[in-house]
């Protein structure tokens, strides 16, 4: 008998008997379901964090993805993931319904920006994240008092920014800010 004629059957007797089919489709769907997990358990990188950060404040459904891509984000033991899983949190209460629903997930990302920030003071690009935040949620939530020091922060570390989109991306943004005096904005553009 061939040696292809004797796969044949195998692969006949195997999907003609009840159990075995039972096995065959459990195994299949075991697989399809490990590889499910995997795709969506990648890790953000940091590039990924600042283009879906800069896409996906206006558009909900742009939001949404964002916010269950950063599902996966847990305690990465990096401050700037947790400060932009943050920031779309905040963001997810702009596209929710209840007022429930908005204040626990702009509470939510209010903690994680602030752990963030906690951990790392230093990074002028987390201060930038809370500054963008914290100058555009409604005053009556009263998550705004570290506009002033943060602005302040980040025009004198603007240096140390060494990612040129996220420093263009920067400089964009406080020379549009309504929170930014004519004199910082001519600082900002002499930097």
């Amino acid at each position: 008998m061939s040696d292809t004629r004797c796969r044949i059957m195998l692969v006949v007797n195997f999907i003609s008997h009840p159990a075995s089919r039972v096995r065959y489709l459990s195994t299949i769907f075991l697989i399809f379901c490990t590889a499910l997990s995997a795709f969506s358990q990648q890790a953000v990188t940091i590039e990924e964090a600042r283009k879906i950060y800069a896409e996906s404040m206006d558009d909900k459904a742009t939001c949404e993805a964002a916010y269950l891509r950063f599902a996966s984000v847990k305690n990465s033991g990096n401050p700037l993931l947790t400060g932009y899983k943050g920031a779309i949190t905040v963001a997810m209460s702009k596209h929710e319904k209840t007022t429930k629903a908005k204040i626990s997930f702009f509470n939510d990302g209010k903690k994680l920006i602030e752990s963030a920030v906690l951990e790392d003071n230093l990074n002028a690009e987390l201060r930038f994240i809370r500054f963008t935040i914290q100058t555009n949620v409604p005053a009556a939530l009263k998550y705004n008092k570290n506009i002033e020091a943060d602005k302040k922060f980040i025009i004198d570390h603007f240096s140390t920014i060494k990612n040129a989109d996220i420093r263009s991306r920067i400089k964009k943004y406080m020379l549009q800010s309504k929170n930014v005096t004519a004199e910082e904005k001519q600082k900002i553009n002499a930097l």
